[in-house]
């Protein structure tokens, strides 16, 4: 990255990383997902390719938030469906 990509990264995480993860957290039951989740969206922040000229930094993460929350939600509801027919149906599945 050069100096004004690492310059505008800095001052975006400075000033919205601890207004992102409250907002996350009125959204989450725990504070390790609003964790997660507001790293995991600095992180894909700093892939964008034109960081540079991101005029909207607080839409651009709720953004980038709100999508890795769906894919969050929706791997935990996969999980606890798979969880329930590994339970119900544990004979049919070759487990017993």
């Amino acid at each position: 990255m050069d100096s004004t990509r690492d310059s505008r990264f800095s001052t975006i995480y400075k000033n919205d990383h601890p207004w992102l993860e409250r907002r996350l957290r009125n959204g989450f039951r725990n504070r390790e997902d609003a964790e997660d989740v507001a790293g995991e969206t600095f992180t894909q922040l700093l892939c964008l390719p034109a960081l540079e000229q991101l005029n909207e930094p607080r839409a651009m993460l709720v953004t980038i938030a709100r999508r890795i929350t769906w894919r969050l939600w929706r791997r935990r509801e996969l999980e606890q469906a798979l969880s329930l027919i590994h339970i119900s149906e544990p004979t049919r599945l070759g487990m017993i």
